[in-house]
C-alpha cells in the first residue's frame, strides 16, 4: 500500500501507470542529521505549493519524493534551485544521501532528462533507515 494512498486517491493516474518498482542506487537531498522529516513529500512540507498547482501530473509529483539517478545530477539540481531560493540550505537540505532502493520501497516514475524522478513510497518503506548521508552539499 502506498504511504500517501488516501491523499492521492482523487488525483487522476497517480502514481502514473508507467511508475514501477526498480532496484537502483538513488540520491536525495536531506538534512543532517537524517530523520523521517527528510522523507516527507513537498505536499506536506510546503502545502501552498500543492494548492497552487492545477495540473494533475504536477499535483501527483508533489506527493512523490524527489530522487536523482546520480550524485552529480542531485548536486547540479540543488545548485540550480539555490540560484533562485537562497535559503535552500536552511529550509530544504544541507546534505545529499544515497541508498539502493528496491521494488519493496515503492513505485518510481521515469527519469527525466535531468536524472530526476519521483518515488511514491510504500507505507512500509522506512526510507530514513535505508539512506546514508554521503556528505554536505558543496
Amino acid at each position: 500500500m502506498l504511504q500517501f494512498k488516501e491523499e492521492i486517491k482523487e488525483i487522476p493516474c497517480c502514481p502514473p501507470v508507467t511508475a514501477v518498482g526498480r532496484t537502483q542506487t538513488v540520491w536525495r537531498w536531506v538534512m543532517d542529521p537524517l530523520t523521517t522529516d527528510s522523507f516527507l513529500p513537498v505536499a506536506l512540507k510546503n502545502p501552498p505549493r500543492l494548492h497552487d498547482v492545477k495540473d494533475a501530473q504536477e499535483k501527483c509529483s508533489c506527493w512523490g519524493l524527489s530522487m536523482h539517478g546520480s550524485y552529480e545530477q542531485s548536486i547540479g539540481a540543488f545548485k540550480h534551485l539555490e540560484r533562485s531560493f537562497k535559503m535552500a540550505r536552511k529550509r530544504i537540505a544541507n546534505s545529499v544521501a544515497s541508498a539502493t532502493i528496491t521494488p519493496d520501497h515503492g513505485l518510481c516514475t521515469d527519469l527525466d532528462k535531468y536524472g530526476h524522478f519521483d518515488l511514491h513510497p510504500y507505507a512500509t518503506a522506512q526510507l530514513h533507515q535505508t539512506f546514508v548521508i554521503a556528505g554536505l552539499i558543496p
